[in-house]
């Protein structure tokens, strides 16, 4: 198996196993459900130094995520499930590393957990069901910059070559304010019955 097909399938794996089904999701909980510590520092932290957004520790079988709570709440939300990327695809243990920064692996890496972070926060299944794509409206229901948003976007076709999902499956993450609970049975049926509108 290619290490990218591991990160696409650790993708999928890790969204059915959690669950996942309200958006904009709850990182603050999912990090308290796997019981990874979150840490916060502001502007004037010497931690700042370390990183101004946030980095993730894996010491003596524990991870902690610490990040700066004085950066836009948007940004804040793509700093968690950019580490929660690195936490879930075992970056710290493969590579023997107690503190992920930017710097200190291969660009590659902080890739990989970009690309689980946008799909965290923002489901390609769930995107590629939305007929109307204002990034603005998007990226306000989903609590990420327009700048995320916009990327996500861009990145759809791209993840769907790779990303596979069951579709005999209700499509479990559907249920938002863009459709209602009869619009998402909907949706499940033409899904398993294989009709896209």
């Amino acid at each position: 198996m290619t290490y990218r097909k591991y990160l696409w399938e650790k993708i999928v794996e890790f969204q059915q196993d959690q669950s996942l089904i309200n958006y904009p999701i709850n990182l603050y909980e999912l990090c308290k459900q796997n019981e990874w510590q979150l840490i916060t520092y502001d502007q004037n932290s010497p931690l700042v130094d370390i990183s101004n957004d946030g980095f993730s520790v894996y010491r003596d079988n524990e991870y902690y995520i610490f990040y700066n709570a004085s950066i836009h709440e948007n940004r804040i939300r793509f700093t968690l499930a950019h580490e929660i990327g690195h936490i879930v695809l075992n970056h710290h243990v493969e590579f023997n590393c107690e503190i992920i920064l930017d710097n200190s692996v291969g660009s590659y890496i902080e890739d990989e957990a970009n690309i689980f972070a946008r799909n965290l926060l923002i489901p390609n299944q769930l995107v590629s069901e939305i007929e109307y794509k204002s990034v603005k409206i998007l990226a306000s229901y989903f609590k990420v910059s327009e700048v995320a948003m916009a990327t996500r976007l861009n990145t759809l076709q791209i993840d769907n070559r790779f990303l596979k999902y069951d579709k005999t499956k209700p499509l479990e993450y559907c249920y938002n304010d863009f459709h209602t609970i009869f619009e998402c049975y909907q949706m499940a049926f033409n899904r398993m019955h294989g009709v896209r509108y």
